[in-house]
């Protein structure tokens, strides 16, 4: 199935688009939302039937999202004032509102399914379960550590970036002491590499050496990649094996950055990207409803068709609901 995802995902990204002429836009941002949406569906979907290639796409499609939280952050910085307090009264609350409507349909349907939840589960499930993605409270966490920055430079814009990167170290530090899951700090280099790209990256002369810069890009990509992936050479070598690892995360993002302010989704990326926290958010759900106890496809087209059909309308409800509520 990896192949179908990858076919897939190739005449999504190289048929639904059009050239832009002015660099790197808000429809940039919505392209590599849906870019990075897709790479998490097709990693969730890979796990549950044993692919070898987006098995190990996951972490670099949150990369993508930490990235654009990053740029677009220092972007809103420097354009409004006291924008940390939009940070902290609008834009978290609105994720935590998220997050509560997910973990109430969860709920709903997993007990439906025959799944009950314990209220432990509900309690824990802000870190990440079956009822909720991680992904929310590692991106509040980097919304607290901006502002967090914001404060300590007192002003000094460049200092943003000093403050992010020592507060990310430290965070990085801590969750591998506590012995936290890979995937809760490996793609946070990509935060700082966003706010890192907005403040020193001139885009016209980015578009200019656009070429170059994505076959360099997309070389190393996939030499990286080899190595991390399918050789034993680097497998025992854990300092090299983070390095890597932080420099596919990079590269990704360099490929992103440069190919869509090159071009934009016509409408495929660009519609996902608009409804990525909703898809992100149902995957579980919808991925579990046709693989339990109780109803289980064993045709792995037949129930990726009906798991992406259900999460199609998962989102839509989740996106009208929330829509309600506001």
């Amino acid at each position: 199935m990896d192949v179908v995802y990858l076919i897939l995902m190739i005449v999504i990204i190289f048929f639904d688009r059009k050239k832009v002429k002015f660099g790197f836009s808000k429809q940039s941002v919505l392209a590599i939302k849906g870019f990075g949406t897709l790479l998490i569906l097709f990693h969730h979907l890979s796990q549950r039937n044993y692919g070898h290639i987006f098995n190990n796409f996951g972490y670099l499609g949150v990369s993508l999202f930490f990235f654009v939280s990053g740029y677009g952050l220092y972007q809103s910085y420097i354009n409004q004032n006291d924008y940390w307090k939009k940070i902290i009264f609008k834009k978290i609350p609105k994720l935590l509102q998220y997050m509560s409507v997910t973990v109430v349909i969860s709920i709903v349907v997993f007990t439906l399914l025959g799944y009950p939840v314990s209220l432990k589960e509900v309690l824990i499930s802000v870190s990440g379960n079956r009822l909720l993605n991680w992904y929310f409270l590692a991106l509040i966490i980097k919304y607290i550590i901006f502002v967090i920055s914001i404060i300590a430079s007192k002003g000094n814009d460049k200092l943003v970036l000093f403050y992010t990167i020592i507060f990310i170290f430290l965070y990085i530090v801590v969750l591998k002491a506590m012995g936290a899951d890979t995937f809760w700090y490996q793609s946070s280099i990509s935060f700082v590499y966003g706010i890192y790209i907005s403040m020193f990256i001139d885009n016209s002369r980015v578009m200019e050496h656009r070429s170059t810069i994505l076959k360099f890009n997309a070389i190393f990509f996939v030499l990286f990649f080899i190595i991390i992936n399918y050789t034993t050479v680097f497998i025992s070598i854990s300092f090299l094996q983070i390095v890597i690892t932080y420099l596919l995360n990079i590269i990704i993002c360099n490929i992103a950055f440069v190919y869509f302010s090159s071009y934009t989704s016509v409408s495929i990326l660009n519609n996902i990207g608009e409804k990525s926290a909703e898809i992100i958010l149902m995957q579980e759900i919808a991925l579990f409803t046709f693989r339990n106890k109780h109803i289980y496809l064993y045709n792995d087209f037949i129930w990726v068709i009906c798991s992406v059909l259900l999460l199609v309308f998962l989102a839509f409800i989740l996106n009208k609901i929330i829509e309600k509520i506001n």
